[in-house]
């Protein structure tokens, strides 16, 4: 309660008791971390911090950490972030019960300025996928919100720009049936890039340019070296 009401005097109160459990956790899990974070309350959520006994890789009944409250949050809080990430201890990697991560989180969530923060901690696993077999490419390719998102994607050595959802689909697949010429033409020029695979319909990227009319993707995808 003191957290929520922004009442920092007795929080600093509570957090002075020797016998407190500071990572207890309440109502569907939640610690007081979590509380703090996804409510914004940032001098809370620094005292938490750095109180000695903070565990701050718990997770709630459902999966969801502190950092996946700082960077699913409706309001910009990259500073909070900023301040989870930059722990000793984090974990950026851990998933929810849909196997979703922080960061594929501020993807679906359309925190631009969270995800382009953390597409460049290098910990970050950025092929991870959830249970729907979404990941963060193919997402920063669906929402074009998050289209600037992508330039930082393809910049990472260990990205997978083949990677494939559960139908099988491509990002290359992907930018071709919402005719985003321009993400196309970047995954073309990807030094990665497989223009041949399929989907689970047998179709591949030509086949799928084809199929819509995108003939001037169609010509990009002929010319290709690769083909």
């Amino acid at each position: 309660m003191a957290i929520l009401k922004f009442n920092q005097n007795l929080v600093d109160l509570f957090l002075a008791q020797e016998k407190l459990d500071i990572n207890y956790r309440g109502l569907s899990g939640n610690t007081s971390l979590m509380t703090a974070v996804e409510c914004g309350n940032y001098d809370a959520m620094k005292s938490l911090l750095d109180h000695k006994n903070i565990d701050i890789n718990l997770s709630n009944d459902y999966g969801g950490t502190a950092l996946m409250y700082a960077t699913s949050n409706a309001v910009d809080n990259k500073e909070n972030v900023h301040i989870l990430v930059t722990k000793p201890d984090i974990n950026l990697n851990l998933k929810d019960e849909n196997e979703e991560t922080a960061f594929l989180l501020s993807i679906k969530c359309k925190n631009i300025k969270i995800a382009k923060y953390l597409v460049k901690q290098k910990q970050i696993d950025i092929n991870s996928k959830n249970i729907f077999g979404d990941c963060p490419l193919l997402l920063a390719i669906e929402y074009p919100n998050m289209h600037p998102l992508v330039d930082d994607l393809l910049c990472r050595k260990d990205i997978d720009v083949n990677i494939q959802n559960k139908n099988l689909s491509t990002p290359l697949m992907l930018a071709i049936q919402n005719n985003y010429e321009d993400i196309v033409k970047k995954l073309l020029s990807h030094p990665h890039i497989n223009i041949n695979l399929r989907d689970s319909d047998k179709e591949t990227a030509l086949s799928i340019s084809l199929k819509h009319g995108f003939f001037y993707l169609s010509r990009l995808i002929l010319q290709h070296p690769k083909l």
